[in-house]
């Protein structure tokens, strides 16, 4: 069960409302990656504006088939001036690749605080980055599948 914050609560009941979308990769440092530039209070380790396309399925059971599906993430980043290639370069120096690392997927609206948006998946980036023009595509994977190295 989801906690929102009463703030959230009020702008998810709102008959119009702007929706904003944060990924976060779990970096030492978490790298945000934000939809629009204009979240208050959001750290300082960010890439503004630059999220165009996010894609998000969570899990289902499908009786009827006998059959279930892992939810998973895809989003793209538009590289502005090449700041996400700094990061994914700098991070690679340091022997840290994107691949493995915990992807997260927030969801808040206009004029909501950092601090009250909602987390709404937790997914871990798969190898397949990909860079064609001018953008990064992502691919995550349910981080549930990391269970079976377990079992």
């Amino acid at each position: 069960m989801r906690n929102n914050s009463e703030t959230f609560d009020l702008h998810n009941l709102a008959p119009q409302r702007e929706l904003r979308l944060v990924i976060e990769i779990g970096y030492d440092l978490p790298l945000y990656i934000t939809s629009h530039n204009d979240i208050p209070g959001f750290p300082s380790n960010a890439i503004l504006g630059v999220l165009k396309k996010c894609s998000a399925t969570s899990q289902r059971l499908l009786p009827e088939q006998g059959r279930a599906e892992i939810g998973a993430i895809n989003f793209e980043v538009v590289d502005i001036a090449g700041q996400l290639s700094y990061v994914l370069r700098d991070e690679l120096e340091q022997g840290s690749s994107i691949k493995g690392r915990r992807v997260r997927l927030f969801q808040g609206f206009a004029g909501l605080d950092w601090d009250d948006f909602r987390l709404e998946q937790t997914q871990i980036a798969e190898d397949s980055v990909s860079y064609a023009a001018g953008a990064y595509k992502v691919r995550c994977r349910d981080i549930q599948r990391e269970m079976r190295r377990d079992i």
